[in-house]
Formats: structure tokens, C-alpha cells, sequence
């Protein structure tokens, strides 16, 4: 019989494993959530993914929106010290203790889930930190 503990654990490893698993997928399609690029055309989501990523372009449309995106995302100048302490947090509990295969695996998972964010917000801070919009023209 299967202790309630065990579905527990089981249950939250399933879950941080969704979660990363739908990070992981929307990174690689370029779908960065962004309720203003819903509506439009692929080739414009994916200019200004590129004027973002590059820190400058050479439409003003694309500069526009890009700047729409950067005023759309909330700076939450704790994020990072947060981030950091479940990470380390988490370490700390992987540390200490005996723990079973399901314990070791979420606490990795978890560790593994705040290093993600922490790198995710040094990403997302230096692309907003580097755009400067439209190129300068010769």
C-alpha cells in the first residue's frame, strides 16, 4: 500500500516537472507570454523577440512594442534575493537529513526550479538593461 507521504511527494514532483517542462517549451518557441504580442502575426513576435534579444532594430513599430513589452513586465527588484533564498533554502534541505529517493528528488527539483529563476530574471534584467531601440542612422 502507498502511504500518503509518497503521493505527497510524488504529486509535487509532478508538478514542479510540468511546470519546468511548459518554462522549457515556451523558451524555445520564443513564447515569452506577453499579452501585448497575442495578437499579432508571428513575424512581428518574433521581431521584436529579436530587437529585444539584440538590444536594438530598425523598425519603430518593432521598437514600439518592444518598449510596450519592457513597460508590461513588473521590475520587482526582490525577485533576485528572493530567488536566491529558496535556492539556498532548498540546498539546506537537500543537506541535511536522511531523506528518501522522493524526498532527494524534490528538494533537486526545487533547488533546480529557483536556479532556473534566478537565471531567468539575470536574462530578462540584462535585455532591459541593453535595449536601446532603434539603431542610429549613418
Amino acid at each position: 500500500m502507498i502511504e500518503l507521504s509518497t503521493v505527497l511527494v510524488l504529486a509535487g514532483v509532478v508538478f514542479i516537472v510540468c511546470g519546468l517542462g511548459v518554462v522549457v517549451v515556451q523558451l524555445r518557441r520564443g513564447d515569452t507570454g506577453f499579452g501585448l504580442l497575442r495578437g499579432e502575426s508571428v513575424e512581428t513576435r518574433r521581431a521584436v523577440r529579436r530587437a529585444i534579444r539584440d538590444g536594438e532594430t530598425d523598425d519603430a513599430r518593432v521598437d514600439e512594442l518592444a518598449r510596450q513589452t519592457f513597460r508590461m513586465i513588473p521590475r520587482l527588484r526582490w525577485a533576485r534575493y528572493f530567488f536566491a533564498g529558496m535556492f539556498v533554502l532548498s540546498i539546506i534541505l537537500l543537506a541535511v537529513g536522511d531523506h528518501t529517493a522522493g524526498d532527494t528528488v524534490l528538494r533537486v527539483s526545487q533547488a533546480l526550479l529557483w536556479a532556473g529563476l534566478i537565471v531567468l530574471d539575470g536574462v530578462n534584467r540584462r535585455r532591459r538593461d541593453n535595449y536601446r531601440g532603434l539603431r542610429p542612422t549613418p
